[in-house]
């Protein structure tokens, strides 16, 4: 998918129903030019400031995120950039400004039945122990998961028993589980031997183990 920029109302076929109407405000009082990215994988969405020669404020959002996970990476950059008209580069990007502001634009999102049960409490407690980032939440990461239309076969790495072998989609190799460290777990290539630390929210491909 290339990147898209259109009419404010194009919005809505990316969001959940109803959602629209508490982000359009947004969009009416600041300039903000937005961008419809193909997946990206290190980053689900990015805020850039105006400056001199672009003076729109610059959010981009992953096309390929599902309406909930959309959302809420939706409003992640939208405290940014209502931050950034406060404090402009003088606090830290994700600092206790920023949590406060990312505090009160997810509120409204979780006390008006806008959202499925298991995201709003999810919300609720993300609100309560803010993140920089969703993908630092398991908790709220493993709930908007469950919304995507493309994982029958995904698992968390989190969920898989210790010993357990998997294909990891993005380098297409096979690990074998092992203990945690952390907030990670030691996992072995199979073939090398080679360890790697994968993330509990790692979504893989459980698999049989190799012929011995």
């Amino acid at each position: 998918m290339k990147a898209k920029e259109g009419p404010i109302d194009g919005l809505k076929h990316f969001l959940p129903e109803g959602t629209f109407e508490w982000v359009a405000p947004y969009f009416r009082q600041y300039t903000i030019r937005l961008t419809i990215k193909q997946e990206r994988k290190r980053i689900l969405g990015d805020y850039r400031n105006p400056t001199p020669q672009s003076p729109a404020h610059k959010i981009s959002i992953n096309g390929n995120l599902n309406p909930y996970a959309f959302l809420v990476t939706l409003l992640h950059e939208l405290a940014h950039l209502v931050n950034y008209n406060q404090y402009g580069h003088t606090v830290a990007s994700h600092g206790k400004e920023w949590q406060e502001n990312y505090r009160q634009i997810l509120r409204p999102f979780v006390g008006h039945h806008l959202l499925p049960a298991d995201i709003s409490a999810a919300l609720a407690r993300h609100i309560h122990h803010t993140k920089a980032t969703t993908c630092s939440d398991p908790d709220l990461y493993k709930t908007l998961a469950r919304y995507d239309s493309d994982n029958s076969r995904l698992v968390f790495v989190d969920d898989l028993p210790e010993g357990t072998y998997f294909l990891y989609p993005r380098d297409g190799k096979t690990y074998r589980k092992s203990a945690k460290v952390r907030t990670r777990y030691r996992c072995i290539q199979d073939g090398t031997g080679a360890i790697y630390l994968f993330p509990g929210i790692a979504e893989v491909a459980p698999v049989a183990p190799p012929a011995p």
